[in-house]
């Protein structure tokens, strides 16, 4: 539906996605970086996936990541960022690098976005962000 420019019927899809199987992270991406959805609707989009079911407790605050790297508290990403370092152990990990990247380029702060990217790119330069 995307590619026929049907954006809402995509919507629509992208949410059923990630309602039968919590870990398509695709769908995530597409609804976000295509800004598919508002903050509002990313907000009711956590609390409905927040109901499943899933024995993967990381992919919840690894989508929150994701959704807030927007938000005006600097600190939402740093906090979901240690608690998944410490509590799943995602400490290298270059999605959360990305998000921290996009948060400090949204915040203005290019030196730090930079530094981080470049640190992605050297260690993957074929990662998908």
């Amino acid at each position: 539906y995307e590619a026929m420019e049907n954006r809402d019927r995509a919507v629509r899809w992208y949410k059923a996605a990630l309602m039968a199987d919590m870990k398509c992270f695709e769908a995530l991406k597409c609804l976000v970086d295509k800004r598919m959805i508002g903050h509002d609707e990313q907000r009711k989009l956590l609390r409905d996936l927040g109901t499943q079911p899933t024995r993967y407790k990381w992919v919840k605050p690894m989508y929150q990541l994701i959704l807030q790297q927007h938000e005006k508290k600097t600190s939402a990403v740093e906090d979901l960022a240690s608690s998944l370092a410490k509590e799943h152990g995602f400490t290298d990990n270059l999605d959360i690098l990305t998000a921290q990247a996009n948060q400090h380029y949204w915040k203005n702060r290019f030196q730090r976005a930079h530094d981080l990217t470049k640190e992605i790119v050297e260690r993957d330069p074929f990662h998908h962000s």
